[in-house]
């Protein structure tokens, strides 16, 4: 009872994104307030190039977790989703450059967050990789199944020597019910748990799944299509596999 009454309140919820913020935001965002805040004070100077963003943006890291949040942070709060591009059903891929577009642009989809957080980590010195799969986004249904192409990508990212998963497309905002894209910085989708990340995202090599036993894709689609905020209240999907709880659209 408990749990149908949170997905209630959530489905009519005016919240806009998948979340995550409540369930992170009291270890995460204080382990990274400093990181964050010389993230967000990057002057005009600095964002001349890739190049010398990412050396700003890292210059304060203390660690390999810190140079990755700054990128996320920087992503997240300052790329905004190209929802005109999404919905014409034209990808980033069309360009020579997808990095270098988005960094200029400060517009995207998926692949150029992506894109683009691969290319500042590498500038960072660190190992990066771009991750093409589906996501239960936007424009999944549930039930639907998935088309034969990938739809979406992100980021695996090694701190300190272990593989993490990032989204930061995700982690910037959402498109909202006239669809528009509305930012709000998304704590959850940085170094995400694979256990908690797989629900939401299945990678086409399933090695990126970063799990000890990977699962099928028809598993993943069988779980249940619901927000990360459940997490907070200890909502496991193993234990309800035909659920379905929602907080808005992702991208």
């Amino acid at each position: 009872k408990i749990f149908l009454s949170l997905a209630i309140l959530f489905v009519f919820s005016a919240a806009l994104w998948p979340i995550g913020e409540a369930f992170q935001s009291s270890g995460s965002i204080t382990l990274y307030q400093a990181i964050d805040e010389h993230t967000d004070n990057i002057s005009d100077a600095e964002l001349e190039s890739i190049e010398s963003a990412s050396s700003y943006l890292v210059s304060a890291a203390k660690n390999d977790a810190e140079k990755a949040r700054a990128i996320y942070r920087w992503l997240a709060m300052n790329i905004s989703y190209d929802t005109e591009e999404y919905f014409s059903g034209k990808r980033n891929h069309r360009y020579a450059d997808p990095a270098e577009n988005t960094f200029r642009t400060r517009r995207s989809v998926c692949e150029g967050y992506a894109r683009l957080f691969k290319k500042m980590a590498d500038i960072a010195g660190l190992q990066a990789e771009v991750v093409n799969g589906y996501g239960k986004g936007f424009s999944y249904k549930i039930g639907q199944g998935t088309k034969a192409e990938t739809n979406h990508a992100w980021n695996a990212v090694q701190v300190d020597g272990q593989w993490r998963l990032v989204d930061s497309t995700w982690g910037a905002g959402s498109i909202n019910n006239n669809n528009r894209f509305e930012r709000k910085f998304n704590n959850f989708w940085f170094l995400t748990p694979p256990e908690q990340f797989i629900v939401t995202h299945y990678p086409e090599d399933r090695k990126w799944q970063l799990l000890n036993s990977p699962i099928s894709k028809p598993d993943f689609l069988s779980m249940p299509q619901f927000t990360a905020e459940f997490y907070e209240y200890d909502f496991d999907p193993k234990d309800n596999p035909n659920a379905w709880f929602s907080a808005g659209q992702s991208m």
